[in-house]
């Protein structure tokens, strides 16, 4: 069968790889049937990745090497394991690809995505950018009836845009700014949308994505390109800055800006992965009691449904999806556009013709 292979930098290869195999006891095999391209992926094509462990086995799953990308895949069971009794063979399903061991602290208190022994698949192991996997039953929900493929392709990403909302704490009576209005940013519009949020702001620099924005629920465009996206915002919220920043951009220029933004006793809610440390006034944090939350990956068991119902009931996908890519084209039609800023939407990518 084919795949998409990460090797390095700019070095992602559709090649022949192994049939999965049977599926162990506590697993499904799923037959793909389209897989979504996250920013993570185009950043590692673009620019490499200190996540793929293509030198350097990784520490849980102590995979190293060429490694099947993928972790935004939906598809059909077409096996189970002796042990599964949660999936049926013909189910359609989305995976939220995150793997947790289900028995430690962490996991008996519901916070899976920070078990010791978390990995993804399509990162730390070979994932799902290929036309059939096997993983654990446990990280798969059934797909609603009517939700289309396309629809739930995007759920895995968006599953971690709605955990930032929850992690937030946000509700309909904040006033609440979004830094970065691209595939994470626009998630969390849509969920702090969905939470009658009523003074909603996107912040960016483009136009095109404060467009969509708009379309998902932003009430006010902070077009950063314009003059100063603090004082815009403070403008919007009579000069207090809002009660919820959430930085999406990942960059240290975008934590700043969450930092000057907030007001006081707010919350900064940190779910961009910058690339590099960035310094904090700690002093300015504590005299102005200025909460900092961070935000990883997603529950499977209870973001990933969310996005689910989401996906079904709403046209989130129709607006931010730009279209489908044949895996034999996945870099010179997904990959490469995502990290040269071409792209005007999520790219999926079906395996199936490969």
């Amino acid at each position: 069968m084919k795949a998409a292979v990460f090797y390095g930098q700019r070095d992602v290869r559709v090649e022949s790889v192994p049939e999965p195999g049977a599926p162990g006891p506590h697993e499904v095999q799923i037959q793909v049937s389209l897989c979504g391209t996250c920013g993570s992926d185009s950043h590692a094509f673009g620019a490499g990745s200190k996540f793929i462990p293509v030198d350097h086995p990784h520490p849980v799953t102590h995979h190293c090497g060429p490694t099947v990308i993928g972790h935004e895949f939906i598809g059909t069971v077409i096996a189970r394991g002796s042990e599964v009794d949660d999936l049926e063979v013909g189910d359609r399903v989305a995976c939220g690809a995150g793997y947790f061991c289900g028995e430690c602290e962490w996991c008996k208190a519901g916070r899976i995505n920070i078990c010791p022994e978390y990995f993804v698949y399509g990162v730390a192991s070979h994932g799902g950018m290929t036309q059939r996997v096997n993983v654990p039953s446990k990280l798969n929900r059934r797909i609603p009836e009517g939700c289309s493929d396309t629809a739930a392709a995007c759920a895995q990403a968006l599953s971690v845009s709605l955990h930032a909302v929850s992690r937030s704490g946000m509700g309909a009576d904040d006033s609440v700014a979004v830094i970065g209005a691209g595939g994470v940013g626009a998630g969390v519009i849509a969920g702090a949308a969905r939470r009658g949020v009523r003074s909603l702001m996107a912040v960016d620099l483009s136009a095109e994505r404060l467009a969509v924005a708009t379309r998902l629920g932003a009430g006010h465009e902070v077009n950063g390109s314009t003059g100063s996206s603090v004082d815009q915002i403070k403008e919007i919220t009579d000069g207090f800055g809002a009660h919820v920043v959430v930085e999406a951009s990942g960059t240290r220029a975008g934590m700043q800006m969450a930092l000057d933004a907030v007001r006081r006793g707010g919350t900064v809610l940190q779910m961009g992965l910058p690339s590099e440390p960035a310094s904090i006034d700690l002093l300015a944090l504590t005299v102005r009691e200025i909460n900092i939350i961070p935000s990883v990956s997603h529950i499977c068991t209870e973001d990933l449904p969310e996005a689910l119902d989401l996906l079904t009931t709403t046209d989130f996908a129709q607006i931010t999806t730009e279209g489908v890519v044949p895996l034999e084209h996945i870099v010179e039609g997904a990959l490469a556009p995502m990290a040269e800023g071409r792209a005007k939407g999520k790219l999926l990518i079906d395996p199936t013709e490969a």
